[in-house]
């Protein structure tokens, strides 16, 4: 019986010398900044130590998009890194930003551990992803893999150029490809009705997690009531933070129990 689980989401932010970033690099810190063209940053902290370090190498358990406003928004929050596994933002690495500055393409490598692996004992496993964030509103547009993540910027305009790649790569990179409130909630009601017992918390990972939709797509009238509902579930779930977190963009004081 093959089990899986994640030891880590490691992010490898890959240095381009004419990106328009500016970043230090002390290995003794306990915390670094990397100032983006528009005026918001990006801001590591905790970083791995003993058997963590060791296990992982060097790397950051958090990392933060302060806007130009001063807003803080974390990436991957429902994936923080614990001792079995989750989000590892790796050091000493810069973002491939776009000429604009709008966006910064991150190197992410999906790490976890097989049990049994093929030799009969745990073996580590990984795969390279490439999420794009928006450094404007701090919501990740998409997360590819394979051959799109070997491209990089052209020079002069927001174009994401991979050698050989048959179809738009730009597209691919800069649509917005998770699903926002309306569409996630009624494919946790289609999922309840075929399998069940079901958590919402799945669907909300597997669009980088719920503070990423709702930067991604901010609360109006026509996504309210799914924002709702979704706190509502959350609340059953036990998952009162981030019933909260909703509860507030939306300027709520209390959910109906």
């Amino acid at each position: 019986m093959l089990k899986c689980s994640y030891k880590g989401l490691v992010v490898a932010l890959v240095f381009l010398s004419w990106s328009p970033v500016q970043a230090s690099a002390d290995k003794s810190a306990e915390r670094e900044k990397i100032d983006f063209r528009g005026g918001s940053s990006l801001i590591f902290s905790l970083p791995l130590k003993g058997r963590e370090a060791k296990t992982f190498g060097p790397g950051w358990k958090r990392a933060v998009l302060e806007e130009a406003s001063g807003r803080e928004t974390p990436l991957f929050p429902m994936e923080s890194f614990a001792s079995m596994g989750g989000v590892i933002f790796a050091r000493d690495y810069s973002p491939r930003v776009s000429p604009s500055g709008r966006y910064a393409v991150l190197d992410v490598l999906r790490a976890g551990v097989v049990d049994p692996g093929p030799l009969g004992t745990a073996e580590d496993s990984s795969r390279q992803y490439c999420p794009v964030l928006d450094t404007a509103s701090g919501c990740v547009v998409s997360m590819q893999t394979g051959e799109l993540c070997g491209g990089n910027w052209s020079e002069k305009a927001d174009e994401w150029i991979v050698t050989g790649y048959e179809y738009d790569a730009t597209k691919a990179m800069t649509q917005h490809e998770f699903s926002g409130a309306n569409e996630l909630w009624n494919q946790f009601q289609k999922s309840v009705k075929l399998n069940g017992s079901v958590s919402i918390r799945q669907h909300l990972v597997d669009s980088a997690g719920l503070i990423n939709i709702m930067k991604c797509e901010p609360p109006n009238t026509s996504n309210r009531a799914s924002y709702s509902s979704i706190a509502r579930q959350l609340i059953r779930e036990g998952d009162r933070n981030d019933a909260a977190y909703i509860e507030k963009e939306l300027g709520f004081k209390n959910y109906e129990r």
